[in-house]
């Protein structure tokens, strides 16, 4: 993980999603970019002792109107909402990842 990877993280960020349960907004990091510093090195800590702090990893589970009765259960879906920096760590995690097998990936006989 890299500072310029986060960054690239944050400024991506679409600012009118939901939060997390952890009430942080992604239009914050989008707004102050700068704070990836911090967050890479959280990132970082998460990483070498294979720890994820708690609050990130509780998501926020919403029930969305579908259609029909409102007063039918069966009418709603449970959205869950993780934490922005969670989200922004698999994001990194991922690209790392199909970057290794990218790389690694060699074509078979033609």
């Amino acid at each position: 993980m890299t500072l310029k990877l986060c960054r690239i993280f944050y400024f991506s960020c679409i600012p009118y999603k939901s939060m997390g349960s952890d009430e942080i907004h992604s239009r914050i990091f989008k707004e102050l970019a700068d704070v990836a510093k911090l967050l890479l090195m959280n990132f970082e800590w998460s990483w070498e002792f294979s720890k994820v702090p708690v609050h990130w990893m509780l998501p926020n589970v919403v029930l969305i109107f579908k259609k029909g009765e409102k007063e039918q259960p069966r009418n709603y879906r449970p959205v869950s909402l993780t934490s922005v920096p969670v989200k922004a760590m698999e994001k990194i995690i991922l690209g790392g990842i199909e970057k290794q097998l990218k790389d690694n990936t060699t074509a078979g006989p033609a």
